[in-house]
């Protein structure tokens, strides 16, 4: 736990709010969270293993036909960390996020949210989950990193310039 002394400013001086107004709400939230799948494994580790964890981040937006009234999305990590040299433990983890639109949403909009900001939102349970299954498993692993969503994740359509 971080020593709360360390967080206080110096005497005479004030922490500096920012104003933020009135909290308004997106028109998505999220509803619920499920974990959709974990397996691991350790294997012989192999020289493109390399010598730090290797995470692959991926996203799979469900068809809304299937969850009405809202819409899910599945968002996972294929993981594996060099454990000593000789074995390599790996680590595949999805989790199942429910969204809800509270008002209408323009069909552009929900692409948008499907494919970027459900990362953003998904993404701590999927590193929160993955820390756990590596400590069950008696592995030593730094946390996911935090993930530059729009790099992440491939756009859904290349749209193209008109002739």
């Amino acid at each position: 736990m971080p020593d709360r002394k360390a967080a206080t400013p110096p005497a005479g001086r004030r922490r500096r709010k920012i104003p933020q107004g009135p909290a308004k709400p997106f028109a998505v939230q999220l509803v619920d969270v499920q974990v959709q799948e974990i397996s691991t494994k350790r294997r012989r580790y192999r020289a493109t293993d390399g010598d730090k964890p290797q995470v692959d981040a991926w996203l799979t937006p469900l068809d809304a036909a299937d969850t009405l009234p809202g819409f899910a999305v599945i968002a996972g990590a294929d993981v594996s960390c060099p454990i000593d040299g000789r074995n390599t433990a790996v680590v595949h983890l999805s989790v199942l996020g429910i969204f809800q639109a509270l008002e209408e949403v323009k069909p552009e909009l929900l692409e948008r949210f499907q494919h970027l900001e459900a990362m953003v939102l998904l993404w701590p349970y999927v590193r929160t989950h993955v820390g756990s299954v590596t400590k069950m498993m008696n592995v030593t692993m730094a946390p996911l990193p935090t993930l530059d969503v729009q790099k992440t994740i491939q756009p859904v359509h290349h749209h193209s310039p008109a002739d």
